[in-house]
């Protein structure tokens, strides 16, 4: 699970909504993402573009923030838990 969600450089292959990705990294932790992605709600699109900066803890957390693009805010928070030979992910997402 952990391998798939910050596979940056890659995202665009198995989220359709994300069209490009630069990856900047940072140091072991952190890193630098920008992301165009394109979202489709019924005959609606819409385009956006982030550049976050992204704390990873690994094997359990990811943190993202926004440092630039056209959204007004972004903030992402997920946690990967171990249970009864499963993992759990929990994500809470805010953007404007």
């Amino acid at each position: 699970v952990w391998s798939v969600l910050v596979d940056y450089e890659h995202m665009e292959r198995f989220m359709p909504s994300v069209k490009a990705t630069t990856v900047k990294r940072l140091d072991a932790t952190h890193l630098e993402v920008e992301q165009t992605v394109e979202t489709k709600v019924g005959p609606f699109r819409f385009a956006s573009t982030s550049a976050r900066r992204v704390e990873l803890r690994p094997t359990a957390e990811i943190h993202s923030v926004l440092i630039g693009g056209d959204l007004e805010f972004y903030e992402g928070h997920t946690r990967l838990i171990e249970r009864g030979g499963a993992t759990l992910m929990v994500s809470h997402t805010e953007f404007v």
